[in-house]
């Protein structure tokens, strides 16, 4: 019996706990920095993210590292990079609807060692419609949306070189 109490009391002290960083993992923990020259963009796209990228442009550059967040938060920073002329270049890891910031750039590129996930969202179909028609009017090829679209949410399609230079050429 004592270590059963031993195991309910380490369950009452690690639920709270695991609740409260998960918690931290999913809302707020995201870091927005600005010099001179570029807006960083890391960590989930939720609402604040939002709230302070929008204090942070323009810029004539967002570099990201981000797995993404919230699909409307994403898609409002990525309209205001397309508006600000800005160029996305991805230091780190882009996936999600990071991918949609990634798509606004006027000129997009990926550092070494950067990569580029993309697959449908969790909202359902009237939202990855929305997304990929979002996509395609950044200019995004075909084959990259398709593959966003085809991709469930509890994965992730990781873009090859291939299709990185597909879509970073300038027309």
């Amino acid at each position: 019996m004592g270590s059963e109490v031993r195991f309910f009391r380490g369950l009452l002290i690690a639920v709270p706990i695991s609740l409260g960083l998960w918690t931290a993992l999913i809302s707020g923990c995201s870091a927005i920095t600005r010099t001179p020259t570029e807006v960083r963009v890391a960590g989930f796209l939720d609402e604040t993210a939002r709230a302070d990228f929008a204090g942070a442009m323009p810029a004539p550059l967002v570099v990201l590292d981000s797995d993404g967040g919230l699909v409307a938060s994403a898609a409002q920073m990525a309209g205001l990079i397309r508006a600000a002329g800005a160029a996305t270049r991805v230091d780190g890891q882009c996936t999600s609807g990071c991918a949609l910031l990634y798509a606004a750039g006027v000129r997009r590129s990926v550092a070494l060692g950067g990569r580029v996930g993309v697959h449908r969202s969790d909202a359902g179909p009237v939202v990855d419609a929305a997304m990929g028609d979002l996509m395609v009017s950044f200019g995004t090829p075909e084959l990259i949306v398709s593959a966003m679209l085809a991709t469930p949410n509890e994965s992730i399609h990781w873009l090859t070189v291939d299709e990185l230079s597909r879509w970073n050429r300038t027309k």
